[in-house]
């Protein structure tokens, strides 16, 4: 009888380790989304002063919510190590003004996918795709549009 228990465990341990594997994967497809759901025909325009950041925040894309007249826009923008390697940093209070996608998330809020972002204190510009919406952080954009302005 123990040896039956011993073998429903271990069934049991492979079953678990199964779906968090498929959990893990299917997440991280979730996460990855955002990179590949640039539409440049959905490209906008907009400036405001950036009310919520988060510099240290390591899972997904490094983001900020920013003011815009009366409303609270949330601006997607690189993964961390690429903001970190480009030595890219905002806090709250900066005034910027950001080149990006549109869209509604699943709880109806505008966001962006910044591909340009124009720091109107310092002036300096952030590429972070190119005019097709690939990232600077992949792909054949690396070198023309990551080094151009940055």
């Amino acid at each position: 009888m123990p040896s039956l228990f011993k073998g429903k465990i271990k069934m049991g341990k492979k079953c678990i380790c199964i779906s968090m594997s498929f959990l893990l994967f299917y997440f991280s497809l979730a996460s990855a989304n955002w990179i590949r759901c640039y539409d440049p025909n959905t490209e906008v325009t907009i400036q405001g002063e950036i009310v919520f950041f988060n510099p240290y925040h390591r899972g997904g894309p490094q983001r900020f919510w920013l003011q815009v007249d009366e409303k609270k826009i949330l601006v997607f923008l690189a993964p961390w190590w690429f903001l970190e390697k480009k030595k890219i940093t905002f806090k709250v209070g900066d005034k910027v003004k950001v080149v990006g996608c549109k869209f509604y998330n699943n709880a109806g809020q505008i966001c962006l996918i910044a591909r340009e972002i124009v720091d109107l204190t310092t002036k300096k510009t952030y590429i972070f795709r190119n005019p097709n919406g690939i990232p600077c952080w992949r792909g054949k954009c690396h070198q023309r549009f990551a080094n151009e302005a940055i």
